[in-house]
């Protein structure tokens, strides 16, 4: 079994919205939209990054229930297995 982190090849891996203020991540999403428009991440709602908080901090609360250790705020996602939809949204870097 692999974990899989998909991410934009001209930034580096583990970049995270979640670690930005809710401005600045719609600032960012604002100028991928403008630069890749055809992009999934170009086609993410308004308030995508509210809606983002209020699932992570559900999923962290429940960690907490089951004495999880939380060493970030913010996840880093990933999924396990390739995913040709996953990658599909980003250049690949070979």
């Amino acid at each position: 079994m692999f974990l899989y982190h998909y991410y934009d090849a001209s930034m580096k891996p583990f970049l995270n919205l979640s670690d930005v203020s809710i401005e600045e991540a719609e600032k960012i999403l604002k100028d991928i939209a403008s630069k890749k428009p055809d992009t999934q991440c170009a086609k993410r709602t308004t308030q995508y990054m509210e809606l983002r908080h209020h699932y992570e901090d559900i999923l962290r609360c429940e960690f907490m229930k089951k004495d999880g250790n939380i060493q970030r705020q913010a996840p880093h996602y990933m999924v396990v297995e390739h995913s040709p939809w996953l990658a599909s949204w980003f250049l690949m870097k070979y």
